[in-house]
């Protein structure tokens, strides 16, 4: 992790504690406000200020030491960092309202009061869309929806007021009325188009990942808890307080759960992957030291034994003894022979000519003999740990034998590639698919080569039929 991460993670868990320093202080002077009006406690906006609390400290944890060096989501958890916003706009807005109150003038605390509940927006707009990678997927959408909490971020901060939230107070930079309307109608554009439109994008975009993916996995969760905030968000201001604010902060949390619970699990799965990738090379240590015995050893120690009884039966007068002689020969041949496969079986034989890109364009060309067309790319694959080479190399042949003989399969493409701190292969088939958990074509053992790796494979159905196996083990689960 470098130095700037470390600084950023800091400044994130320090804004956490500044979100709730100020949260206590808001309550502090909603409740003086109160006391001094001798009115309810309705308007002290509890919703606002437990996001406010919530979100920071889920976008710190996003940014802790170890995630930031695995994923590439770090907006995802700036983003929710700047809701910070909301403690410090609950915070001005209570304390202008005090001191409009109390004779005061409010000054730059309303103006703070007037822009800073913006990042509200956030969460069932640019969440969805930016979740779990920071990845820009959707190209118009997302810089659409940017520009419009832009221009509604802008557009509040010279509404003249009152403020809808904070009715006593103005906003001492505000201009012309007509700024308060099309401000307004943004506002509305956001809750009743935008929202709505990132979560049936998202949506629409989680169906094209395959089945068991990361993206799945993680996104689902999201999808379902803004399908049910944004509804909510839109009625609450047709129930009672604080029937409203419990209503809001019900359906705000389900969004930090269905990002941190599924983050959390897949923690523990990276985890476990790491332990198996390890127990992994430890395996494969031991099978390489078995394998060198074999071929270097016992192998060729049988073979010259095998040579030498057979000279000495060609010397013995004896005919029996010299059948027994010949018969002893045979049986240590065959047991060369058995030694021989035990060593392919061990580590394939194919890899020690040319490596793993080698090794699969000799096994591409050989299925490609028959009707289906074999079509491999690879790229950055050909310095790989050898225990990986050995799970790709098997992995990946037991794939394309699949599409060849068992999908019936007219092409098959196949591409292998190393990029961000990952190996990927994808092998696609324009066959009669296979299924997920179909057993008999070897799907099972390729599940667990993978997962000892510390990887992931995902078996499902292609844009235009057939089937695609997605395997990607990042490397340093393999280190």
């Amino acid at each position: 992790m470098s130095r700037a991460d470390r600084w950023v993670v800091a400044a994130a868990w320090g804004g956490v504690v500044v979100a709730a320093a100020l949260t206590v202080a808001a309550l502090t002077l909603g409740m003086r406000t109160t006391a001094l009006l001798g009115t309810g406690y309705d308007d002290l906006y509890l919703a606002d200020i437990w996001a406010g609390l919530l979100f920071p400290a889920a976008g710190a944890w996003l940014l802790s030491p170890y995630r930031v060096r695995r994923e590439r989501g770090r907006r995802v958890g700036l983003l929710l960092t700047a809701t910070g916003l909301l403690a410090l706009g609950g915070f001005c807005g209570h304390l202008a309202t005090l001191l409009v109150v109390t004779g005061g003038h409010e000054g730059v605390a309303a103006w703070v009061a007037t822009w800073a509940w913006v990042p509200y927006l956030f969460l069932t707009t640019l969440l969805p869309q930016l979740w779990p990678t920071g990845r820009v997927t959707h190209r118009l959408l997302t810089p659409v929806t940017a520009a419009v909490l832009a221009a509604v971020a802008v557009g509040a901060a010279v509404t003249p007021g009152p403020l809808e939230g904070f009715p006593r107070i103005t906003n001492p930079l505000g201009g012309s009325s007509w700024a308060d309307d099309v401000t307004g109608l943004l506002i509305g554009a956001v809750v009743m188009l935008l929202a709505p439109l990132s979560v049936v994008a998202t949506w629409l975009r989680l169906r094209r990942e395959p089945a068991g993916s990361d993206a799945r996995r993680r996104q689902g969760p999201l999808v379902v808890a803004c399908a049910v905030a944004v509804p909510a968000l839109l009625v609450q201001d047709s129930l009672a307080y604080p029937l409203s604010d419990i209503w809001t902060a019900l359906a705000l949390t389900g969004v930090a759960v269905a990002v941190v619970a599924p983050t959390a699990l897949a923690d523990r799965r990276a985890a476990a992957g790491r332990e198996r990738a390890r127990l992994a090379l430890l395996l494969w240590a031991e099978r390489e030291r078995i394998h060198r015995d074999l071929h270097d050893e016992l192998g060729p120690e049988l073979a010259g034994m095998a040579l030498q009884v057979a000279a000495e039966a060609d010397r013995v007068p004896d005919a029996e003894a010299r059948r027994s002689l010949d018969a002893l020969a045979g049986r240590m041949r065959l047991s060369v022979g058995e030694v021989r496969r035990i060593v392919e079986r061990v580590r394939p034989a194919a890899l020690g000519d040319g490596g793993l890109p080698a090794a699969l364009e000799r096994r591409a060309a050989q299925l490609s003999a028959g009707p289906t067309r074999v079509e491999l790319v690879h790229s950055g694959v050909d310095a790989l740990p050898p225990h990986l080479e050995e799970t790709l190399y098997r992995v990946v042949s037991e794939a394309m034998t699949n599409a060849v003989r068992h999908a019936r399969a007219a092409r098959c493409t196949v591409s292998v590639t190393r990029g961000g701190g990952e190996v990927i292969a994808e092998i696609a088939d324009d066959g009669r698919g296979v299924s997920g958990d179909r057993t008999g074509t070897g799907i099972p053992g390729m599940r667990d080569r993978v997962a000892g790796a510390g990887g992931a494979l995902a078996i499902g159905p292609g844009p235009s039929g057939g089937t695609v196996v997605s395997v990607r083990i990042p490397l340093e689960e393999c280190a």
